[in-house]
């Protein structure tokens, strides 16, 4: 049985670097932990008041980017299923895997 949790991974590696560097973008704005932590639970209220519930699923597309993993990041802290989508599929497979 894994002992661990990974929501409490996250947790405790936000709060200990809390000033230090967690993601960038290639040349561009680099953000920090607090400010992860900070996107995370704007996510989690997000989802709480449209009534998002533990299980449900999330599509999410789009180019990596530091936000796209904030927001990886903070549908699986939640509970939620995410269903990464390359933003390289044509319309019409997008629309059917969102669908499916």
């Amino acid at each position: 049985m894994i002992k661990e949790n990974l929501v409490e991974y996250f947790e405790t590696a936000i709060k200990e670097n809390w000033d230090k560097p967690a993601v960038s973008d290639y040349n561009g704005k680099t953000s920090t932990f607090a400010e992860v932590g900070e996107t995370i639970l704007k996510f989690h209220t997000i989802f709480e008041k449209t009534g998002l519930k533990r299980g449900d699923k999330i599509a999410l597309i789009g180019k990596n980017s530091a936000n796209w993993a904030a927001a990886y990041l903070a549908v699986i802290t939640y509970g939620a299923v995410i269903v990464p989508i390359l933003p390289d599929f044509l319309p019409k497979d997008i629309h059917f895997i969102v669908n499916h």
